[in-house]
C-alpha cells in the first residue's frame, strides 16, 4: 500500500529563560532546490503561538500580531532576505510568561495556503534577578 505525508514541520526544541529577551533567527531552505534559501520576505506571511499542549484550544500563552487571540502582538516575526525569519519576544513579556513546559509552531501562509513549517517545545526557565527591579 502507498502512502503520503503531507506534514513537512521540522522539529526545533527551544528553551529560553523567563525575563529574558528572546530573540532567534530561523533560517528556511528549500531540500528540493540544493538548500536554497527560500524568498520569504515579500511572499509569505507568518503565525506563531506557544500553548500549554497540542491539544489546547484556549487562550496561548503567547501569540503573535496577526493570530487574533490571546495577547496579541507579544511574538514579532520579521521574515528578512535570505530566508531568515527573525523572532523576537521582549523581556517585559518573558518576565510574565510562567516557567513550565509548552509547545509551539510556525505556520506560514502564502496566498491562503498553511502549512506549519516549525514545531516543538517551548521550555522556560525560571529566572533568579529581576533586571527592572535592581
Amino acid at each position: 500500500m502507498s502512502s503520503i505525508n503531507t506534514d513537512i514541520a521540522q522539529t526545533l526544541d527551544i528553551t529560553c529563560r523567563k525575563g529574558d529577551t528572546f530573540a532567534i533567527d530561523i533560517t528556511f531552505r528549500d531540500s528540493s532546490s540544493n538548500l536554497a534559501p527560500i524568498a520569504i520576505d515579500s511572499v509569505f506571511s507568518f503565525q506563531m503561538q506557544v500553548r500549554s499542549s497540542d491539544q489546547d484550544t484556549g487562550t496561548p500563552i503567547l501569540g503573535d500580531s496577526t493570530s487574533g487571540t490571546g495577547s496579541a502582538g507579544e511574538i514579532t516575526l520579521t521574515p528578512g532576505a535570505n530566508g531568515v525569519l527573525a523572532v523576537t519576544i521582549d523581556d517585559s513579556v518573558m518576565k510574565l510568561v510562567p516557567s513550565g513546559n509548552y509547545v509551539y509552531d510556525i505556520q506560514a501562509d502564502k496566498s491562503g495556503a498553511i502549512q506549519t513549517w516549525v514545531k516543538g517545545s517551548f521550555v522556560v526557565n525560571e529566572d533568579v534577578t529581576d533586571y527592572a527591579s535592581t
